[in-house]
C-alpha cells in the first residue's frame, strides 16, 4: 500500500451495491463491517446483520485506490451519483448530499442525461477485483 493513499470500495449483495465507503485497509474495513452486523447501530449495520441472518454474505468490491484527497472527493460523487440514479445507497450522506449541488460543476456543465448517468454508474460498478471474506488473504 502506498503511504497517503486510499481504496473506494462498494458492498453488495445479490448485485446491488448498497454501500460505498474509503479506507486505508480493505481486510480490516471488511471485518469492520461484518463485526458491526452482530451489534447494529447503524443502517448498513442493521442490513448486514439481516443479511447474515439469511445466510448471505455481503461482497466488498474496490473500485479505485487514489490518493486521499481525491479518494474523498471520488467517494462523494460516487455516493451522489448512485443516489440520483435511484440506487438505494445506506450511506449516512448528508454532508455529501449537502455539498453535491456546489461540487457539480466541477465535473460537469450540465447534469448527465439518464445515458449518461448509466454509463457512470456502469463504470463504478465495473470493480477491478471482487472478493469475498473467503478469499481475502490476510
Amino acid at each position: 500500500m502506498i503511504k497517503g493513499y486510499e481504496f473506494i470500495y462498494a458492498l453488495s449483495s445479490n448485485g446491488q451495491v448498497f454501500y460505498i465507503g474509503r479506507t486505508k485497509d480493505v481486510c480490516k474495513r471488511y471485518d469492520q463491517h461484518l463485526l458491526s452486523g452482530k451489534s447494529p447501530k447503524t443502517r448498513v449495520a442493521r442490513y448486514i446483520s439481516i443479511l447474515v441472518a439469511f445466510g448471505h454474505t455481503p461482497i466488498i468490491r474496490i473500485i479505485d485506490y487514489l490518493p486521499a484527497k481525491e479518494a474523498k472527493e471520488s467517494e462523494d460523487n460516487l455516493i451522489c451519483s448512485l443516489k440520483i440514479a435511484g440506487q438505494d445507497i445506506l450511506n449516512g450522506s448528508s454532508r455529501v448530499e449537502s455539498q453535491y449541488f456546489n461540487k457539480w460543476p466541477k465535473w460537469a456543465s450540465a447534469a448527465p442525461s439518464t445515458t449518461e448517468m448509466k454509463a457512470i454508474i456502469n463504470e463504478f460498478s465495473r470493480a477491478r477485483i471482487m472478493f469475498t471474506k473467503q478469499n481475502i488473504k490476510k
